[in-house]
């Protein structure tokens, strides 16, 4: 049996003119460009993550609201002061097992470095987790933070 050889020519003008080339090459890129997506976006919330818990401290805060995101979950809005600069966040937190009220008193944890990465602080009761909170008791008294 003799083997048929096909020559270079052929081979190139055979996959330049097959219809999926372009579709394959394309799918490729984008499947490459989703993982390198997804690789940068865990690599720096991984490094925020790490900057709050080697380089934190602490300080008060208060709830100046919240948005309902889905059943049991909502963005819990605060704000607090460093060095006399004004802060405002919000972080995603389940409300499943907890209530809490505009102008609580809030303690939110920060990295020194850089106060916009913030986090609320939590501890467990009952073996649910839930906020670290000072309730609000006077209504009488100012619910922002000055200036």
């Amino acid at each position: 049996m003799k083997k048929k050889t096909v020559s270079k020519d052929t081979k190139e003008k055979a996959i330049k003119n097959n219809p999926y080339t372009k579709e394959v090459r394309n799918s490729l890129i984008s499947i490459l460009f989703g993982i390198l997506l997804f690789g940068g976006c865990f690599v720096y919330y991984r490094y925020l993550t790490l900057q709050i818990d080697t380089d934190s401290t602490d300080t008060k805060g208060i709830i100046i609201g919240y948005q309902g995101v889905s059943r049991g979950d909502c963005n819990v809005k605060f704000e607090f002061i460093v060095s006399g600069v004004r802060y405002v966040s919000s972080v995603g937190y389940s409300i499943k097992y907890d209530r809490f009220s505009f102008g609580d008193t809030c303690f939110v944890k920060y990295a020194r470095s850089n106060p916009e990465n913030c986090k609320l602080v939590t501890m467990e009761v009952d073996g649910h987790t839930v906020l670290k909170l000072k309730r609000y008791t006077d209504n009488s008294q100012n619910l922002i933070l000055p200036k």
